[in-house]
């Protein structure tokens, strides 16, 4: 809470010395984190988990031109967050730009990797493999915190997803990642 007092009190107080200056009115403000902490929600005591307290984190773009918030309700990721600002700001993305704008996704799926670790996201099936090959697989509607590891399950709708996923892993080259 501490932590959360404080990021939020100097991002006041940014905020008000750009709006002092005069300088708000001609500045993109870009506020995010790259990921959350894991305080042992599922066991873990660090920062480097890919469940979706700790995955999901704030995107917040500030535009003066804008009349009103616009709020995406889909996943993005952070490699979206660069072609999404050039579009904002009408600037021509190189081709080598990954990612998309949320409004040009072809897809809600997402993915993420780290110290070896990776996850495939969909918006309600979740794939986490470890460095050690140890997989976790979640229902997200029916289980939102990840407690329920659906890897062994035999189900034909889990073993479609988790071939699915695994298929999504292979082509955005996560194997790649160990």
């Amino acid at each position: 809470d501490s932590g959360v007092r404080f990021v939020d009190g100097e991002i006041g107080d940014f905020w008000r010395a750009m709006k002092k200056s005069g300088a708000l009115a001609n500045t993109v403000v870009v506020i995010l984190s790259d990921h959350g902490e894991e305080l042992f929600e599922n066991g873990e005591p660090s920062h480097s988990s890919f469940y979706d307290h700790t995955a999901r984190v704030p995107l917040m773009i500030f535009h003066p031109k804008l009349n009103r918030p616009l709020v995406v309700d889909r996943m993005i990721s952070l490699v979206d967050v660069l072609p999404t600002l050039l579009a904002i700001l009408r600037i021509p993305a190189p081709s080598q730009t990954q990612g998309h704008t949320p409004w040009a996704a072809k897809s809600e799926d997402v993915f993420g990797f780290a110290l070896g670790n990776d996850y495939v996201r969909e918006p309600n099936w979740k794939l986490i493999r470890l460095y050690d090959g140890f997989e976790e697989l979640f229902y997200l509607p029916l289980d939102p915190t990840e407690h329920q590891n659906l890897i062994g399950f035999k189900n034909p709708i889990v073993d479609l997803a988790y071939r699915r996923l695994v298929e999504k892993r292979r082509m955005w080259r996560l194997e790649q990642s160990l």
